[in-house]
């Protein structure tokens, strides 16, 4: 089953969704912003509240993996405020903390192009 998870559309907001997917091991996360979501009955949603030091813990984290440029991409990105960004950002980073290194360059990689792309808008 999935769970959607609703953030205020903010990039602590989004950030502190990374980091409480992490912490109570969300299997098969969707990220959106609460004013653009649609219900659907089969799946588990919950409201994320930000919270600063778990966003920045999640920052700070990403930044010490990868160069500036990769983060400055990702921050490009989220500005962009295409639809779903939020969950290719969420994929970016994901990859990033498994690999302990920025996947940028990558562009075999899904996540990578889109971000790459997106920070172009």
């Amino acid at each position: 089953m999935t769970t959607t998870l609703l953030y205020d559309g903010s990039l602590n907001g989004l950030l502190t969704t990374i980091f409480t997917i992490y912490d109570h091991k969300i299997k098969l996360p969707i990220i959106s912003k609460a004013s653009n979501t649609q219900k659907n009955l089969f799946d588990g949603v919950e409201i994320i509240t930000t919270d600063i030091d778990k966003a920045q813990r999640v920052w700070k984290r990403f930044k010490s993996l990868c160069e500036s440029r990769d983060s400055h991409q990702v921050y490009c990105a989220f500005l962009s405020e295409i639809t779903g960004i939020e969950n290719t950002i969420y994929e970016y980073i994901k990859w990033t903390f498994k690999a302990q290194k920025a996947p940028s360059g990558d562009f075999t990689n899904p996540s990578v192009l889109k971000i790459a792309q997106a920070a172009k808008w």
